[in-house]
């Protein structure tokens, strides 16, 4: 590391500090942008192969956290969107779900 500049060096700090404070956070409390981002993040890992068990199972527990959250904000928007277009007076909502796409 000592042949980084100090431009190097803050960057790589602001970006694992970053990574740590996204890890640390609770994903029914972030975006379901973010917790797609970190959702991908944690997939990668999981591939490479590389973790420890201990580590790795840690990861899946983590994935599955972001998965049930980001589940339950799109849930959550869909029930939005029924409400909205029954007050709107729209047409009824299309089920665009698989299994309905026959």
């Amino acid at each position: 590391m000592t042949n980084l500049t100090l431009y190097d060096r803050v960057a790589a700090f602001l970006v694992l500090r970053e990574f740590k404070f996204m890890a640390n956070k609770k994903p029914e409390n972030m975006s379901l942008e973010t917790s797609m981002a970190e959702l991908e993040q944690v997939v990668e890992k999981l591939e490479s192969g590389e973790l420890a068990l201990e580590d790795a199972l840690k990861q899946f527990e983590r994935g599955v956290s972001l998965v049930r959250a980001s589940q339950q904000k799109l849930d959550t928007a869909e029930q939005k969107i029924k409400i909205l277009m029954d007050k709107n007076g729209q047409a009824e909502f299309i089920d665009t779900s698989i299994e309905n796409l026959d």
